[in-house]
């Protein structure tokens, strides 16, 4: 999905390196490749974004992040009046806390901040969710547009209105008319013939009639023609006959499991939709628990991630879409957070270079990420009434994951509690799992005996919880 989002591809004097790396004293801990530079990854036509969910972002009210919104309101079992207690609190994560700042632009500089770490990580852009036209979240959109704008006008924003929102579907008219309000505003993502893409999600709740209606109306009352890429939640199949004949492209929401993301199933939705013409933007996922509506599914770690990456590259999807940069509701987040640390960020900036550039990345320094749980799948929280259950996929283990991109061969040792694992190790992506366990977990590679890379988890399992919690944690050797 080649297109056009600005007028520069550089940044503003205010922007990031495009290499993201981490400074611990005096020493670079970088990722296990080198990082392309930005310009050399844009080149390519092959599209990068991730769905930015405006109910979150980096901070609500500036305060310290012990007292903020997040710790008292959305953390807290007892937060908002108690109406979240059932399931033990809104949310099981949040982004990296930062001190208050003193600057009253803060909310935008935060905005800044978000921009910088996608593409310093060598994103494309943000397919922007979009809930309301005139209420809060439009005021949070047009604020991170304003950020845009500031930090790079080149970094896309897909206009993502949310199908699921009875604001946006209260008429086409009206949605159109707000659309079509931003949509010459520089880092608004068009294609290169200039139409202006539309990626609604879960469009089939008000059907492809009414979307059919939106795309005349911008056409008729505004000038705008518009590539429409409908992003399915349910119902792929049903869905495609109606929307595929106005439709630039297709794609869908996801999933979660690496069972439900074979390769030749992601491959078959791809060749289904190019067998009509359309591009197909792929959806790459980590995980999803969502303790409010009392579901997860089991994502084994990294394994979906690298699924998912893995199918993306294999069917040449003509973009793709990671699912979510920061909805912490559904703990689908691939932000900087406290409990992801940077590691689904930094994983996909390795497999988003091999899907760009089409050639994989040597692998050049040792990094070890650690994945687990901190309480087994079957504990019974005390202070919890509504838990969650799995959802179909693959079924829920008690394991600890360790991923090396290992330079060379080694030896990768697994620490859980008392207990020691250990494996040889050739150079690439190797995976290790090894049973879940109280104590503290940890990992290191041994070459010629000496320990060169060690990666603790802040998440030691609690085997009495009060609350559940079902997230996958994750930590790597290049940023403790």
């Amino acid at each position: 999905m080649s297109g056009c989002g600005g007028s520069s591809d550089g940044d503003s004097g205010d922007s990031a390196s495009s290499s993201p790396v981490l400074t611990v004293g005096t020493e670079s801990v970088p990722l296990p490749f080198d990082l392309p530079a930005s310009a050399v990854l844009r080149a390519s036509e092959k599209k990068v974004f991730a769905h930015y969910f405006s109910p979150y972002p980096i901070s609500f009210d500036n305060a310290p992040s012990s007292q903020d919104n997040y710790a008292t309101q959305f953390l807290s079992p007892s937060g908002e009046s108690g109406i979240h207690q059932a399931y033990g609190g809104m949310l099981r994560d949040r982004p990296v806390p930062r001190s208050p700042i003193s600057d009253p632009n803060w909310m935008n500089l935060d905005y800044r901040t978000e921009v910088r770490q996608a593409k310093s990580a060598g994103l494309d852009g943000f397919t922007v969710d979009l809930l309301d036209l005139d209420g809060p979240q439009w005021g949070r959109f047009l604020n991170l547009l304003s950020a845009t704008e500031a930090v790079d006008p080149a970094f896309d924003l897909v206009l993502t209105p949310d199908g699921a929102s009875d604001d946006i579907g209260r008429s086409p008219q009206r949605l159109a008319d707000a659309l079509a309000g931003v949509a010459r505003r520089a880092p608004i993502y068009h294609l290169a013939d200039g139409r202006l893409v539309v990626a609604p999600v879960a469009p089939e709740r008000e059907g492809a009639q009414w979307w059919k209606t939106f795309v005349d109306v911008m056409k008729a009352d505004h000038g705008i023609d518009v590539a429409l890429v409908p992003t399915f939640v349910e119902n792929f199949g049903q869905n495609v006959d109606d929307f595929a004949p106005f439709s630039y492209g297709l794609s869908r929401w996801g999933w979660w499991s690496p069972s439900t993301n074979s390769l030749e199933g992601m491959r078959e939705i791809a060749d289904d939709a190019r067998s009509r013409g359309k591009a197909y933007t792929e959806a790459v996922t980590v995980q999803s628990y969502r303790p409010y509506a009392q579901s997860f599914w089991e994502a084994g770690g990294l394994a979906n991630l690298m699924a998912t990456w893995q199918g993306a590259i294999a069917e040449q999807a003509d973009a793709v879409q990671m699912v979510t940069w920061n909805d912490y509701s559904e703990n689908t987040q691939f932000a900087p957070s406290l409990g992801n640390d940077h590691v689904p960020l930094d994983i996909s900036s390795y497999y988003l270079t091999w899907y760009k550039t089409g050639h994989q990345p040597m692998i050049v320094r040792n990094v070890l990420y650690l994945a687990n749980r901190s309480q087994f799948v079957n504990a019974k929280p005390s202070r919890q009434t509504a838990l969650a259950v799995a959802q179909p996929g693959d079924a829920p283990v008690d394991q600890v994951e360790v991923v090396g991109f290992l330079a060379g061969p080694g030896v990768v040792r697994i620490h859980v509690g008392a207990r020691t694992y250990e494996y040889k190790a050739d150079a690439g992506i190797r995976s290790f799992q090894v049973p879940l366990g109280t104590g503290p977990i940890s990992a290191e590679l041994l070459v010629d005996g000496k320990s060169i890379a060690e990666v603790a988890s802040a998440h030691e399992v609690n085997a009495a919880p009060t609350t559940q919690d079902l997230t996958y944690y994750f930590s790597s050797s290049s940023r403790q």
